[in-house]
C-alpha cells in the first residue's frame, strides 16, 4: 500500500501517544524523502512528539528547520516547541520562544505564557516566573488557574514559600478557582515557615470545594509536619495533644490509607521523621516495623532506619 501524506501525517501524530520522538523525525525524513512537502501541521505534530518525549532539543531543531525549509510557523507550532521546553525546563529557550513569536507578528497566547511558566517552573527559574505572570496582565489577558499553578510551583521549588502563598491569596481575589494542583503546590509551600494551621486549612478548603486530595497532596502535608514537628525541637518534645505535629502526621496517613491510597517510601519516612523530631520512638518503630513485615508492599531503606 503506497504511502500518502495524509498516512505520514497520522503516523506522526500516532508518535505523540508513544512519546517516540526519534520515530516521528524519522517519519519526517522519510515523508521528504518520498517527494511529500509536510506542512506546518505535521511539524507541529511532530514538535508535540518530542515535547512529550522530554525532548526538547529536537523540538527546537524542528522549529529552526521550518524557518530554514519556508513553513510558516503558526501559533500552533509555537505552543508546541515551548510546551517542549516546559517538559525538558528549558526556561530560557521558552522565553526566546515568546520573543521569536512577538517578531513574526504572532501575539502569545495563554496556553504560550503557560507553558513558558511551568518551563520557568522545571528549571528553577522564579523571578521569571513572576515577570512571565506579569506579562500575561500586560498583554490584557486574565491568568488562569494553570498559570497561577506553574508560578506557585516555580517558588514552591526555588522555596520562596512567602511569595507562594501571596500568590494564592492573590488568585483568590482574582476569583480564580484554585484546583487540586494549586492547591498542593500551596500547601507544600507552606513547609518553608513551618504553616503546618495555614497547610491544614488549605487542605480543608480543598475538600470543601469538592476536589479530592490524592497522594501528593497528602505526601505535601504530611511534609509540613515533619518540618513543624522538627522546628518545634526540644521545647515541646513529646507533646501529646491532638496538634501536636507528629499526631497530624499519623491522622493524615490514617486518612489517606482510609481512602484506599497506598502510601509510598516518602510519606511513611516522613511520618516516621516527624514522630522522631518529637521523641515518638514507640510511633516511628512500629512504623518500621510494618514496613519491615515480609511480603510488605512498601520495604524499609536507610533513610527509614535513621
Amino acid at each position: 500500500i503506497p504511502m500518502t501524506k495524509q498516512a505520514y501525517g497520522s503516523g506522526i501524530f500516532a508518535c505523540r501517544s508513544g512519546k517516540q520522538c526519534k520515530l516521528a523525525i524519522d517519519l519526517l525524513i522519510e515523508m521528504k524523502q518520498k517527494g511529500f512537502i509536510p506542512n506546518t501541521a505535521v511539524y507541529s505534530k511532530a514538535i508535540l512528539a518530542c515535547a512529550d518525549a522530554g525532548n526538547s532539543s529536537e523540538a527546537l531543531a524542528l522549529v529552526a528547520e521550518m524557518k530554514r525549509e519556508g513553513i510558516p510557523r503558526t501559533e500552533a507550532s509555537y505552543n508546541a516547541a515551548i510546551h517542549a521546553c516546559a517538559t525538558g525546563g528549558e526556561w530560557g529557550a521558552a522565553i526566546r520562544l515568546l520573543d521569536i513569536m512577538k517578531g513574526d507578528g504572532i501575539p502569545p497566547n495563554l496556553v504560550s505564557y503557560n507553558s513558558a511558566i511551568t518551563a520557568c517552573a522545571n528549571g528553577g527559574a522564579w523571578k521569571q516566573s513572576l515577570q512571565l505572570l506579569e506579562g500575561v496582565r500586560r498583554q490584557g489577558m486574565q491568568p488562569d488557574a494553570f498559570t497561577y499553578s506553574a508560578a506557585i510551583t516555580a517558588l514552591d521549588r526555588s522555596k520562596r514559600w512567602r511569595e507562594a502563598l501571596v500568590l494564592m491569596e492573590m488568585m483568590k481575589k482574582d476569583n480564580v478557582p484554585p484546583t487540586q494542583v494549586t492547591y498542593c503546590a500551596a500547601i507544600h509551600a507552606c513547609a518553608g515557615g513551618g504553616l503546618l494551621p495555614k497547610a491544614s486549612r488549605f487542605l480543608n478548603e480543598m475538600v470543601e470545594a469538592g476536589i479530592e486530595p490524592n497522594l501528593h497532596t497528602y505526601s505535601a502535608i504530611i511534609h509540613v509536619c515533619t518540618i513543624a514537628a522538627s522546628q518545634e525541637g526540644s521545647k515541646k518534645r513529646g507533646k501529646n495533644d491532638l496538634t501536636s505535629p507528629w499526631r497530624q502526621a499519623l491522622r493524615y496517613l490514617r486518612e489517606l490509607e482510609n481512602k484506599g491510597l497506598i502510601p509510598d517510601r516518602v510519606i511513611l519516612n516522613a511520618v516516621m521523621a516527624a514522630c522522631a523530631a518529637a521523641g515518638r520512638w514507640q510511633e516511628a518503630l512500629r512504623l518500621l516495623k510494618r514496613m519491615s513485615i515480609p511480603g510488605a508492599i512498601v520495604e524499609p531503606d536507610v533513610v527509614s532506619y535513621n
